[in-house]
């Protein structure tokens, strides 16, 4: 039996990655992305997440954020007959972490802004 270690609500996605991938779930604590190549385990990336329109608590819409992340695993999907990776975000600051959890709660209730 495969044991979930996720210690964070994730939801599925699809947003867009810049230059780099489609992201297909994500948590506050990381995310799946899918990319034509495989990672190797423990590479550092940095991603720009565009998330759909979220106000944050200056009341500024604020839509792209920033967070750096290692791989944590990687596999092929022969149904998508590309890469999933899974990563885990490392530096996800207080105001980041914030907007990530703002999103996941509007489009888990039917709501993506």
């Amino acid at each position: 039996m495969k044991v979930d270690k996720r210690t964070s609500p994730r939801i599925d996605v699809k947003l867009t990655i810049m230059r780099f991938g489609l992201a297909m779930n994500i948590s506050v604590a990381g995310m799946c992305v899918i990319v034509d190549d495989p990672l190797p385990i423990d590479y550092l990336v940095e991603l720009k997440l565009s998330l759909p329109d979220l106000v944050n608590e200056r009341e500024e819409s604020s839509n792209n954020i920033s967070v750096e992340g290692v791989v944590v695993w990687t596999k092929f999907s022969e149904q998508l007959d590309k890469y999933e990776v899974g990563i885990k975000f490392t530096n996800l600051d207080d105001d980041n972490k914030v907007l990530v959890k703002s999103f996941i709660e509007n489009y888990s209730h039917g709501n993506p802004s």
